[in-house]
């Protein structure tokens, strides 16, 4: 970004230096269009599950799942084996637990197929288990192999000569022997695209030639994506791994394409972004804080929402927010849409405390501890689903009413350690409408969110999955569990997760709490291991004036 600065002070020195930083200022656009997806990273729960807008109904992969884990052992294996799925994976035990989640092989690759199907329900996997012997013919057959965990040298052997090595490959937390033969068999061609063309041939002058860095080899970009996803061991990441891979080699996944659109952005887009946007272009490349932001999402994975959101969290600024509220939301130069998706469906709580559930009651349970006690928010977030966005420290969460009549607000704060070293708090300002009895067939209460995060629109369905029904303080509970399914439509992505809260941001301790929670995670299609806790040690630096409640008034 030093390049492009000194290239602003030319400007000043002629017609030579002008057109420099005109082109300057194009290439710096250019790269943000690379990182294009990261800006649906800007809000505090979205993510790197990323779901189609055509999303289906799930019911057909879920009754498949179901009745193959209902057959146990050796069959479950042979009903997988019998769906002719496009791509095979393969483990050593499947009764094992598995290095990237808190469960065995077998729940864990249940549960990515029954999540690969909201996304495409032609997206399913089959698995081979060494352990119970055969299943060489299968991936003998398959075009399309995931090794995971695969040690034992016999069984390796038994992999490399089974694999046609016409197939694509990959082995992940394996022998270095069968990862040697990681090989993606797809089209190898060059980033495509007119911003693609200029962020190659200006890379030396903007950054040291970050922007230049484009993998030619789509292959070896699809290795380095999988395999960074994979280790960081967590449910989305595995999840969008398959996806990622499933893009390459069998068919285009619409989260996928939708995340790459930058990259294949041409001279339609860029002239939507320089004749609309110009001075929101000028004013980000010459403020240090949105230059700085631009290049660390030059340095993320095409579609890194952990990495981007970072990014995007460590420098904020008035000057990003705008470029990407100019480029996306007023003008969509991408084309990109996306809808809040209707799978998996959240089972809402129908009564707490023996009163049935109303929009006025949930009310209440999202305001939590902010009334009625000498607390200054509603609830502290202990436990989080997303990978991207939940996991940051200390998350206090208000949610109050508005002015205006079935008006409601909520405002989360939470801390950043930001990419510079520095501890900073952020915060954003949602907006909660009721949503009308028929929206959902059984009349339970939905809330729509809204929020403007750094530029961009997110739209949010919200529900009370669960509470504590036990006596506490007055009438509110010791924690509550909140879902969402929400999507940035002008950013393309979609998205739903679950967030858990207590007064004292601890997860609870007594064993009828940890099984409602888990019975109220399972119904709306979330598993207890794909959940994290959150940090909440090191909170004393929080300043109560954070979470004084804005004056909106009649917004």
């Amino acid at each position: 970004h030093g390049g492009y600065i000194q290239a602003g002070t030319g400007a000043r020195r002629g017609r030579a230096g002008r057109e420099r930083f005109r082109w300057g200022a194009l290439t710096v656009t250019t790269v943000l269009v690379m990182a294009t997806v990261s800006l649906t990273s800007l809000f505090p729960r979205s993510p790197i599950s990323c779901l189609s807008s055509s999303s289906s109904s799930s019911s057909s992969s879920s009754s498949s799942s179901s009745s193959s884990s209902s057959s146990g052992g050796r069959s479950m294996v042979q009903t997988w084996a019998a769906s002719a799925s496009p791509m095979t994976v393969v483990v050593e035990n499947i009764e094992d637990e598995s290095q990237v989640l808190r469960a065995s092989w077998r729940e864990v690759l249940e549960h990515m197929n029954t999540r690969l199907s909201y996304e495409d329900p032609a997206l399913r996997f089959d698995v081979v288990d060494l352990s119970r012997g055969g299943g060489l013919e299968q991936l003998a057959a398959s075009k399309v192999v995931y090794a995971l965990n695969v040690q034992a040298d016999d069984l390796v052997q038994a992999v490399l000569e089974a694999v046609s090595p016409a197939s694509s490959f990959v082995a992940l937390n394996s022998s270095k022997v069968l990862e040697s033969r990681n090989t993606v068999r797809s089209a190898t061609v060059p980033t495509s695209g007119f911003l693609s063309y200029l962020g190659r041939f200006f890379g030396e002058a903007f950054g040291g030639g970050q922007a230049a860095s484009i993998p030619i080899s789509i292959s070896e970009g699809v290795l380095s994506t999988i395999r960074e996803l994979y280790h960081r061991r967590s449910a989305d990441d595995l999840l969008y791994s398959f996806l990622v891979y499933f893009n390459a080699v069998t068919k285009p996944v619409q989260s996928i394409v939708n995340s790459t659109k930058r990259s294949d952005a041409g001279l339609k887009e860029a002239m939507c972004m320089v004749k609309n946007c110009g001075r929101e272009i000028l004013n980000c490349v010459t403020d240090e804080t949105c230059s700085k932001g631009l290049a660390c999402l030059n340095t993320c994975a095409f579609n890194d929402q952990v990495c981007s959101y970072l990014c995007i969290s460590s420098y904020e600024s008035v000057a990003f927010e705008q470029f990407s509220l100019c480029i996306l939301q007023r003008h969509n130069c991408l084309g990109l849409t996306a809808e809040i998706p209707s799978n998996p469906r959240a089972q809402p709580m129908e009564t707490f405390r023996g009163a049935p559930m109303t929009h006025e009651l949930a009310e209440t349970l999202f305001n939590g501890w902010l009334e009625g006690s000498q607390e200054n928010f509603s609830w502290r977030v202990f436990a989080g689903m997303n990978a991207a966005f939940d996991r940051f420290p200390c998350q206090y969460q208000l949610f109050f009413p508005g002015a205006a009549r079935n008006t409601y607000w909520y405002r989360p704060v939470f801390k950043v350690e930001t990419l510079e070293g520095e501890t900073v708090w952020r915060e954003r300002l949602y907006r909660m409408r009721r949503q009308a009895k028929s929206y959902r067939e059984d009349g339970l209460p939905v809330f729509r969110f809204s929020v403007l995060d750094n530029g961009v629109t997110s739209l949010e369905d919200w529900t009370v999955l669960s509470c504590d029904e036990g006596q506490s303080e007055g009438m509110t509970p010791e924690w509550c569990v909140f879902s969402y399914a929400g999507a940035a439509g002008k950013a393309g992505m979609a998205y739903y997760g679950a967030i858990l809260a207590s007064r004292d941001g601890k997860w609870p301790t007594d064993q009828r709490s940890l099984d409602v929670i888990e019975s109220s995670l399972e119904r709306s299609g979330i598993k207890m291991w794909e959940l994290f806790s959150v940090d909440n040690s090191q909170c004393d630096d929080f300043n109560p004036t954070l979470t004084a409640l804005p004056a909106v008034g009649k917004m």
